[in-house]
């Protein structure tokens, strides 16, 4: 039996990371630890890796992309997918999460099926990734 994927969650809004946790307990294989403060999952990121990560872009204290930035410069997060949650539609700040290391942006308000499939098509990613980090073990 395979271990359950945990997916980080960062929104200052306790109702948006309801929502999330909703969405990522809905995908069979996965659980969530969620946090209001940036700052808080960085630091729990000092000492644990999750499959997933799912950062909120305007949140004060930091924000989404320099989350995004400062995660990268850690050592074993280079294959872990980061997904940028934001009401922002603007170009640059979606060229911007890519070119720091996100790997998708999903808009709120969430579309729920979207959601769930970009939730379950980024862990199938990280488990490829750590298979065949493992020789395929």
């Amino acid at each position: 039996m395979a271990m359950k994927s945990t997916v980080l969650l960062i929104d200052d809004n306790p109702i948006n990371l309801v929502l999330l946790a909703v969405l990522v307990d809905s995908v069979s294989d996965a659980t969530s630890i969620s946090f209001e403060d940036p700052l808080e999952a960085l630091a729990w990121c000092q000492v644990s890796v999750p499959d997933l990560i799912m950062v909120d872009y305007m949140m004060p204290g930091l924000t989404g992309h320099e989350f995004i930035r400062q995660i990268r410069c850690l050592s074993h997060f280079d294959d872990v997918p980061i997904v940028l949650v934001t009401t922002e539609d603007q170009k640059s700040i979606l060229d911007e999460a890519l070119a720091l290391g996100a790997n998708a942006v999903v808009a709120k308000p969430l579309d729920v099926t979207a959601c769930c499939s970009r939730i379950q098509q980024m862990l199938a990613w990280r488990r490829s990734r750590q298979l065949s980090d493992n020789g395929g073990a």
